[in-house]
């Protein structure tokens, strides 16, 4: 080490920098999976899993309230001709 303050404080303050700078880049790279033992990840995989188990549930009920309605009014003679 320098016997200059102020080379020291420098010296300090880069090494403060660099200690910091491999921590964000270790932050960076970590995958998802591995990051706090995957519990992250676990919870937005399930959270997944259930907005689409659900997108699916409206999309099945949409197709069978339409599909009916449109059956209701064929039965009743009441379907809408489309004009060509």
């Amino acid at each position: 080490m320098s016997e200059n303050w102020i080379v020291q404080n420098l010296e300090y303050a880069l090494n403060i920098w660099n200690e910091k700078l491999s921590e964000i880049w270790t932050l960076l790279t970590t995958s998802p999976q591995a990051f706090k033992g995957g519990a992250i990840w676990d919870i937005v995989t399930n959270i997944h899993r259930c907005i689409t188990s659900n997108r699916f549930c409206i999309t099945c009920s949409i197709f069978c309230y339409w599909s009916n309605k449109n059956l209701w009014f064929i039965y009743r003679g009441k379907a809408t001709r489309t004009s060509a």
